[in-house]
């Protein structure tokens, strides 16, 4: 599956090459390093045209974004992601400005912000459409499109029984599990931040939207809510279409 990988750890980075070369599938695909340093790396895997593009920013920030948000052109969406890495990167109020875009943002990604000291901001758009796993333990973080790299990654391979258990009652793991003990699948609308001081750690774990089992306003016939569901959908096909 094509996609950004993320290893970071408090040793001394090495033998990832080869556990790189593993995602490329076919010909078709490049595996290309983003970024690499003594502790940390990030990698990206695809094919010619998979939308993928990276940046760093004033305080340099590397700022990764997978996928498309129709709704913003290309100088808007660096314009705000760089206000939320720079939010990042001083430790500023951050959590409302990804709040503002995730709800604004019509699209399917993933956004990195990887700070200069190796912090690392993470979070994905409404209903989390693009797949993405990580496992996190005292002195490492690993965050990948792909299972198979974050096994290849661990020191040890678990099966997570209550996953087993939940695939075989459902055809699938309910929550954020996975077939694998300690391997999570990130939920949609979700926000992550990896810390490196004293250690790397998963600091924070939160929400970006507020699901509420509520109307926010009542429609008052049925004529307005088929009007108001054609809209939404003729808003999202012209996103598309003119982006």
């Amino acid at each position: 599956m094509p996609g950004n990988h993320v290893f970071l750890t408090d040793q001394l980075l090495d033998n990832v090459d080869l556990k790189l070369e593993d995602l490329r599938l076919d010909d078709s695909f490049s595996v290309n390093v983003v970024h690499r340093d003594n502790h940390s790396l990030v990698a990206a895997s695809s094919y010619e045209g998979y939308p993928i593009q990276h940046w760093r920013n004033n305080n340099s920030a590397m700022i990764l974004v997978e996928g498309m948000v129709y709704n913003y052109k290309h100088d808007q969406l660096k314009g705000t992601l760089n206000a939320i890495a720079d939010q990042f990167c001083n430790r500023g109020q951050y959590e409302d400005l990804i709040r503002s875009f995730v709800d604004e943002a019509d699209g399917e990604f993933i956004i990195l912000v990887l700070s200069s000291d190796n912090r690392l901001l993470v979070f994905n758009d409404y209903f989390g459409r693009l797949p993405y796993y990580y496992c996190t333990s005292n002195g490492w973080c690993i965050f990948s499109r792909e299972v198979k790299f974050i096994l290849n990654c661990i020191p040890e391979i678990k099966f997570n029984k209550i996953g087993l258990a939940e695939f075989l009652m459902s055809e699938h793991t309910l929550g954020d599990d996975t077939l694998f003990s300690g391997v999570h699948w990130m939920m949609p609308a979700q926000i992550m931040s990896v810390d490196s001081s004293p250690a790397i750690h998963l600091e924070k774990k939160i929400s970006s939207v507020q699901f509420e089992c509520t109307l926010r306003s009542e429609f008052k016939t049925k004529q307005e809510s088929i009007r108001v569901l054609r809209d939404g959908f003729d808003q999202s096909f012209k996103n598309r279409f003119n982006y």
